[in-house]
């Protein structure tokens, strides 16, 4: 086991989390990985979040479809030596998933390495092949945590961050022909069964604001168990007007919160969690269901 894998064999397993929502980010980009343990660890009584594959990587619609076809099997497809290229954002990619690998194979290590023409295919060579051996196996790793869902009997949430929709500003393409109903049958398709809801988040940036909005979410469609939210965040990391990918917590904190609050199965005890741990800071625009 590499030392990332071992990062991340601490994350928490599903055997000994009974009654609790489990929250898994479906990427787009790393934010929600992170708003989502933000979140989770105010709450550790009802929620669980799972470190899952798409947490530090960008995801483009067709890269998360790719990698949600049942029988996927990341340790033999995704960045094997040959099939990988600088993408256009000129960071490391695999060529047969599309998934972008930003952090791990960040634009500095390529072009030390030489590889700054996008779009170009990386040869094999072992300095290379190293780095992308442990980001491989560090998502195989946490693509077992989502495999595992197949399995588990209560609910799931999982979390989409289509930016500000398509298309979007560096990646045009990243969410071109995406559409909740389509995730959520490929979701639906991977994992067998439909004991899982879909949020979807867009965000709308209010330059130089500074403060936190008093009521973030801007509206809410939802439709069976897919939700989208389109919401308010203020530029930066809590409004500093940086590019930190963290994002608003405040803002997602409202979202996920009324997103939690909609999942009531009887069989997952969340409703009775939340009732102990949430403040009540956010009007909730869901009605019970």
């Amino acid at each position: 086991m590499t030392a990332s894998q071992a990062t991340y064999s601490a994350a928490t397993t599903l055997s000994d989390q009974a009654g609790k929502l489990q929250v898994m980010s479906l990427g787009g980009w790393c934010r929600p990985a992170h708003q989502i343990h933000h979140f989770a660890a105010q709450h550790p009584h009802a929620i669980t979040p799972l470190r899952g594959p798409f947490d530090w990587t960008i995801t483009p619609f067709t890269a998360l479809q790719a990698c949600l076809v049942p029988g996927f099997v990341p340790q033999t497809t995704v960045l094997q030596p040959g099939r990988c290229h600088v993408s256009t954002l000129a960071s490391g990619a695999c060529s047969t998933t599309g998934v972008i690998f930003h952090h791990r194979l960040e634009p500095k290590f390529l072009r030390a390495l030489g590889h700054d023409q996008l779009d170009m295919p990386i040869p094999s060579a072992p300095e290379f092949d190293a780095v992308a051996a442990d980001a491989r196996g560090r998502f195989a790793h946490t693509y077992r945590h989502l495999s595992q869902l197949k399995d588990h009997p209560g609910e799931s949430l999982f979390v989409r961050w289509r930016r500000q929709g398509h298309p979007d500003e560096h990646l045009p393409s990243a969410f071109a022909g995406e559409t909740e109903a389509r995730v959520m049958r490929s979701l639906r398709r991977f994992l067998g069964h439909k004991r899982f809801h879909l949020l979807t988040i867009m965000t709308h940036v209010t330059p130089q604001r500074t403060d936190p909005f008093d009521d973030p979410v801007q509206s809410w469609h939802r439709r069976g168990r897919s939700l989208t939210c389109h919401l308010r965040e203020r530029a930066g990391w809590n409004g500093d007007q940086t590019p930190n990918f963290k994002g608003d917590e405040a803002s997602w904190d409202a979202a996920l919160q009324q997103a939690v609050a909609h999942i009531t199965g009887p069989s997952t005890g969340v409703r009775q969690g939340l009732a102990r741990f949430f403040t009540g800071r956010y009007r909730s625009v869901i009605p019970p269901r």
